[in-house]
């Protein structure tokens, strides 16, 4: 079954509301200890580029890659994206999450 992005859209909608909230995903350089961080600006999730190599397992790169990662992230996400703004709590969410992503494609990538 192919990935279709129309469908991947819109399930990204905020449960609180019912208006939709797109939500973009860019692959961007970051620092080594982020996979992702919130750009809530303007609705995006970053997703750091030196991890996508691994995370695709060498497969091309496309607008619809690591679609998984993406849901869960999304989901993940939700509260940064609904607040005014990031928030303690809210960022140590973040920074543990990120900390557990990189340890599991760290492992990943030596096969263990």
């Amino acid at each position: 079954m192919l990935f279709r992005s129309d469908i991947f859209l819109k399930v990204l909608r905020l449960p609180q509301t019912s208006r939709h909230r797109k939500i973009n995903f860019e692959w961007e350089s970051m620092e080594k200890d982020l996979v992702f961080w919130v750009d809530r600006d303007n609705d995006t999730l970053l997703l750091n580029s030196r991890y996508r190599k691994d995370l695709l397992h060498g497969l091309p790169g496309s607008a619809t890659d690591v679609p998984a990662i993406k849901c869960l992230l999304f989901i993940l996400a939700q509260d940064a994206f609904r607040s005014e703004r990031i928030g303690g709590r809210i960022r140590q969410q973040l920074k543990l999450a990120n900390m557990m992503l990189r340890e599991a494609v760290k492992r990943e990538r030596k096969g263990d």
